[in-house]
Parts: C-alpha cells; structure tokens; sequence
C-alpha cells in the first residue's frame, strides 16, 4: 500500500507501515499534550478499534531489539571475512 505522505512537521518511523493486530488497520502517529502515540487508523464503514494509543517511544524500542536480535555473531561475521 501507499504511504499517503507526512503530514505535520513530525515524522513517525513507523507511521503507515505497521498494523493493529486486532483490527488490521495502518498506524498512523500523532503528537498530543502528554507525547507521541501510534493509533489505528479511522475507518467510517468499521465499528472503531478499542486497542489504547501506543506511545512512539514503546513501539521504537520494540523495533530496535528486533534488529538487535537480528545481527548476525561477531563468530559468523569473521567467518565471512
């Protein structure tokens, strides 16, 4: 899909690209008064989602241990060398 573009001064890393595991939709970020939070996306033929906001800090900490996990030991990296 599409991303359908930035919209404010704020970029969200993962704004558009991940999705809400209860009802399907895209996350879309936003700034209010007390910080940053993904929420899903409005839909006007769906009933709306009950899933809380997420703040930003949450969901980019969880992408960071995922590539965490995902790098490859200093043991197969020498053996590429």
């Amino acid at each position: 899909r599409a991303d359908t573009g930035e919209k404010g001064k704020r970029k969200f890393l993962l704004r558009s690209i991940v999705y809400c595991q209860v009802c399907d939709r895209r996350l879309t970020g936003e700034e209010q008064r007390r910080g940053s939070y993904y929420r899903c996306l409005p839909n006007p033929h769906k009933e709306k989602c009950k899933q809380p906001y997420v703040p930003v800090a949450l969901l980019d900490s969880q992408l960071e241990a995922l590539y965490e996990r995902l790098q490859p030991s200093r043991k197969l990296l020498e053996l590429l060398k």
